[in-house]
């Protein structure tokens, strides 16, 4: 299971776990977030289709400025509840419904530059 943000970190990380492993049970799952540019599902589709798997989009339906109305509040680089409510709460939906955690193994592909991220994302993707 790749946590597939449509950046070049998921992307390194999916196409090293089906090097290793195959694609027979891999999933890319990525939420919509209504905001993203069309390049980014582009790169997704491109990437799906180059493993030959489908991509699963989850999403809340609501745009990141609908969020901020909300939740009466305006995001930023320190509080992020878009990251919240557009990706982690769908994805861990879908994750709850679908995956079972005692044979699923759940890759975030992060870069170099963002390793300080690894502990949080350790624990909040915990079963």
């Amino acid at each position: 299971m790749i946590q597939f943000s449509g950046g070049i970190g998921s992307w390194a990380a999916a196409m090293r776990v089906a090097a290793q492993h195959g694609t027979d049970n891999l999933v890319l799952l990525a939420a919509d977030t209504k905001a993203e540019d069309p390049g980014l599902w582009r790169f997704v589709d491109d990437a799906a289709a180059l493993l030959d798997v489908q991509p699963v989009i989850v999403a809340d339906g609501r745009t990141p400025w609908q969020v901020f109305a909300d939740q009466r509040f305006l995001g930023n680089s320190r509080i992020a509840p878009c990251s919240t409510f557009l990706k982690q709460r769908p994805c861990r939906a879908w994750l709850t419904t679908h995956a079972d955690p005692a044979d699923t193994i759940l890759y975030v592909g992060i870069d170099w530059s963002k390793q300080h991220r690894t502990p949080g994302i350790t624990r909040g993707w915990a079963p």
